[in-house]
């Protein structure tokens, strides 16, 4: 029989982490995608617009209802939509213009910081000595990856790098708010729906088929962002929120940033340098300390 400890873990952590493996994915599809001449906020409307259709048909056939939310959830879900989901998307990428893809990560995952001072409020999460420990060690390997290639450093950019990890942190504070009184599932349907309706009046998304159309190519990265990196990541996070506080899923989170650095390293040619690798371990381990500490 496994121990309550450890089928949390598979039922809570393992998805959240299984999440964040997609999410390292990104630079996969939207590195191309900015290359077809797409802006930030052409590829957030994409992006929800197409994981609604995705999670729409997906969820017919468990019957419609996945759909039905109280009323009373429908500004809850709108702002974790267009002020968690949405303003995440597009604060990442103006945070990757202004300080460089490596930086912006790190600055991004200033997000365990945030959500374990929220969650301490909104959840009366305890702040442990295991915690604080992991969180340092996190801190410190995601500054050691940033430090092995280019460092591009602006007080703009660094606001806006810190900013985004508020609303990381917020997006899951708010995630888990919403997942009290409604199915993983539903939650994660209409959070994409207002994502992609406020995207598109932001970007005329009525012009962007046209736009793919004159690059069909884009179309396929456009289906790996959206179903694999968005659809199923954060069904996944949201599932695994049932189980897991916000700043203890945040830490986990970052798994990301040492599956991007790969990806970016393996499919673009990117740097990592003794320090990126030496990051990478650093981050792997806290993450260790972190679950390994909580199943005692």
């Amino acid at each position: 029989m496994l121990s309550a400890k450890v089928k949390s873990f598979f039922c809570g952590e393992f998805l959240i982490l299984t999440a964040s493996f997609f999410w390292g994915l990104i630079s996969f599809f939207t590195r191309p995608l900015n290359n077809y001449g797409f802006s930030s906020i052409e590829i957030a409307f994409i992006r929800s617009f197409l994981a609604v259709i995705f999670l729409g048909v997906i969820f017919i056939f468990k019957g419609k209802e996945v759909f039905k939310i109280s009323l009373k959830d429908i500004p809850l879900l709108f702002i974790t939509g267009v002020g968690g989901f949405m303003a995440l998307s597009l604060l990442y990428t103006v945070s990757i213009a202004e300080n460089g893809s490596s930086v912006a990560a790190m600055l991004e995952y200033s997000a365990p910081v945030w959500a374990i001072i929220i969650s301490r409020f909104v959840f009366k999460e305890r702040i442990t000595l295991i915690k604080i420990l992991s969180l340092a060690g996190v801190i410190g390997g995601t500054l050691l990856i940033t430090l092995g290639g280019e460092v591009f450093l602006s007080f703009k950019g660094v606001l806006i790098g810190l900013l985004t990890g508020l609303v990381f942190a917020i997006y899951g504070v708010l995630s888990k708010l919403a997942g009290k009184n409604n199915k993983p599932e539903t939650v994660t349907f209409y959070i994409f729906l207002f994502s992609a309706l406020g995207s598109f009046f932001i970007s005329a998304g009525w012009n962007v088929p046209v736009k793919i159309a004159e690059n069909i190519d884009s179309l396929y990265y456009f289906i790996g962002l959206s179903f694999l990196s968005t659809a199923l990541a954060y069904f996944l996070y949201t599932v695994g929120l049932k189980t897991v506080q916000p700043g203890k899923a945040s830490m986990l989170c970052t798994v990301e940033l040492v599956v991007a650095t790969v990806v970016g390293y393996l499919v673009f040619n990117d740097e990592i340098g003794l320090l990126g690798y030496l990051g990478i371990a650093v981050t792997i381990l806290s993450l260790i300390l972190l679950e390994t500490g909580d199943m005692k």
